[in-house]
């Protein structure tokens, strides 16, 4: 009864915001319609400007309007299934995110792709990475991936002269020394469900604990999200990690961006956003989105898995921003031709780039673009470290309880954690 009330609140709180439509089809021309993450209409970074480009491109090939409409990036998976769920009007292709898979195979959101993706002229070119992030339990493919995304460790060299540790207990022994330096040794999202989706996923899983229970219902309350939970909490008892880190929004990056943090648990496209750069030494790097690749390029900074437990691996958890076909949706035939045009060696290269992961097309890593040492260093790391999400069939509703959990956590050390977790659990399990 409460998952039905939450949705039809859902429902009501969504039907009262309508995406944002970005430009219009004229009367006589002939287009698709897709829902993105993406504003084309008025850039503000590199990802807006590609899909921009690609859509102007597209038409002046083809003589076909694709009209996007901007989705927020933290509703678009909601709002797809809602529309779908309500048999209200959908788009013919929408942007979705890989982890939220178990999610939209629960509301039957997508249309199955399996023939047509297989019988693709790009099918035999596909990472197995990346379409094992767009394939059910059951075998059926549900979207198709553009690119793969990784959770990376961004590291101002010189602070660490023996290296980035690779184990929590190697990172306390060296965060004091960094502290006196005056510094903060790592800065890192400590709130919000992207918060669950960062630093606390990576670190406990290499404890050996687990979000889920295999089965699509959350399965954290553990000893191992405890041990997590502590090492976290000495981060900002110790005053390793700054404060900000806890507020809702993305400033945590901005510690790192101005030298004063050392590290940063990002993801391989955080280089969209941080720029310019201050080095601790004073050395600036502004370049725009290529910043990151320039200071990686001079040896300023290096890309490093996330830190994993005393006796556990690093985990560098994997996502896939991909396009899918909804259910309901019309012109499916002239959807196909868009995602089959896009799908080449040199675009996806070029989209890649944008949205900030590696290619789903194998031939694009030999680009030029992916050749580079920031490219090299999150290539290494996704095939030694990569591991997907779990399978939560209430992935938003699930992961937004959890990060509420660990701020209450971090915000009040005298907390029970194994009460917390279970209570947190049992709730979204209901």
């Amino acid at each position: 009864m409460k998952k039905i009330q939450a949705f039809l609140g859902m429902l009501v709180l969504l039907s009262s915001t309508l995406p944002i439509y970005a430009g219009g089809q004229q009367e006589g021309e002939e287009g698709i319609t897709i829902w993105t993450k993406y504003n084309a209409l008025n850039p503000e970074n590199i990802r807006d400007e590609w899909l921009k480009k690609t859509l102007e491109e597209y038409q002046a090939e083809t003589g076909k309007v694709v009209e996007n409409i901007f989705v927020p990036y933290d509703q678009i998976n909601s709002k797809l299934n809602v529309a779908v769920t309500a048999g209200g009007q959908v788009p013919e292709i929408s942007y979705v995110d890989s982890q939220q898979q178990a999610f939209y195979i629960t509301n039957d959101t997508l249309m199955d792709l399996t023939d047509y993706v297989k019988n693709a002229s790009w099918y035999k070119d596909l990472s197995p990475r990346a379409l094992a992030a767009c394939t059910a339990p059951d075998g059926r493919i549900l979207c198709v991936p553009l690119n793969i995304g990784t959770r990376v460790s961004y590291v101002w060299a010189d602070a660490w002269p023996n290296g980035f540790p690779r184990t929590t207990t190697e990172f306390l022994k060296e965060a004091e020394r960094i502290k006196a330096e005056g510094h903060y040794a790592i800065t890192f999202k400590a709130s919000e469900k992207y918060g669950a989706e960062g630093l606390y996923y990576g670190l406990i899983k290499s404890y050996g604990g687990r979000y889920g229970d295999g089965k699509g219902q959350a399965g954290w309350a553990s000893p191992e999200t405890a041990h997590a939970v502590e090492f976290l909490r000495t981060l900002f008892k110790n005053g390793y990690a700054p404060e900000i880190d806890l507020a809702p929004g993305f400033d945590n990056e901005r510690p790192f961006m101005q030298g004063d943090a050392v590290s940063f648990a990002g993801i391989s496209w955080s280089y969209v956003y941080m720029n310019p750069l201050t080095a601790p030494d004073g050395t600036i790097f502004d370049n725009g989105a290529q910043s990151v690749a320039k200071a990686v390029e001079a040896g300023k900074i290096i890309v490093a898995p996330y830190l994993s437990a005393p006796n556990g691996e690093p985990v560098a958890a994997i996502t896939c921003s991909a396009l899918a076909i909804p259910q309901g949706a019309e012109h499916i035939a002239e959807a196909k031709a868009f995602i089959d045009w896009l799908m080449t060696t040199e675009r996806n290269a070029e989209c890649a780039e944008a949205i900030g992961g590696l290619p789903s097309l194998r031939p694009a890593m030999d680009t030029p673009t992916f050749k580079n040492a920031y490219w090299q260093q999150v290539a290494k790391i996704t095939e030694s470290y990569g591991a997907p999400y779990p399978a939560l069939a209430e992935y938003d509703r699930a992961l937004t309880k959890l990060a509420q959990t660990f701020e209450a956590l971090l915000a009040n050390p005298n907390l029970d954690s194994m009460e917390r977790l279970k209570q947190a659990q049992e709730e979204v399990n209901r």
